[in-house]
């Protein structure tokens, strides 16, 4: 019915790293260097938020993924999340990456120049119980040079 996509992100533990992805969890914490995998994590494509799912990858909760189905023709698309970190340290947000995709980054809109623009950023910090929103508007992983059309109903871990 839909394809398979995989989408991942990396997440740095503060002042170590963790690195995290979307479907598959690596972890390495402080001296320790522990190491766990978590499951997949499914993202529905829909023009609406239709599907309350939820993930965890670790100390990392990962609530209702998901992006706006697009035409044909659209070279690039979002995905939107919300992100808790139920850790007693902040993470960070690194970058992400997806093979529907040929380039996939952290997006953000900034005030410039009395204008709102979207840019990349370096990493999103997640504070230790809190929500991060990744909402169109505001924090999003922006798909760029998608390899086929987001449709709804379909879809990719």
């Amino acid at each position: 019915m839909g394809s398979l996509i995989e989408l991942s992100a990396k997440v740095g533990h503060v002042p170590a790293a963790r690195h995290f992805k979307l479907a598959t969890v690596e972890s390495c914490l402080s001296v320790k260097l522990l190491r766990y995998l978590a499951g997949l994590l499914v993202f529905l494509l829909a023009t609406t938020v239709t599907s309350a799912q939820h993930y965890e990858a670790g100390d990392i909760h990962i609530q209702s993924p998901w992006a706006r189905a697009l035409p044909p023709t659209s070279p690039n698309g979002a995905v939107y999340l919300t992100l808790t970190n139920h850790g007693a340290h902040p993470d960070k947000l690194l970058s992400a990456s997806a093979d529907v995709a040929e380039l996939v980054e952290v997006h953000s809109h900034i005030l410039e120049d009395g204008m709102m623009k979207m840019r990349r950023v370096e990493s999103v910090i997640l504070p230790p119980h809190e929500d991060v929103l990744f909402a169109p508007g505001g924090q999003h992983i922006m798909l760029m040079g998608l390899k086929q059309p987001l449709a709804a109903g379909d879809r990719f871990p």
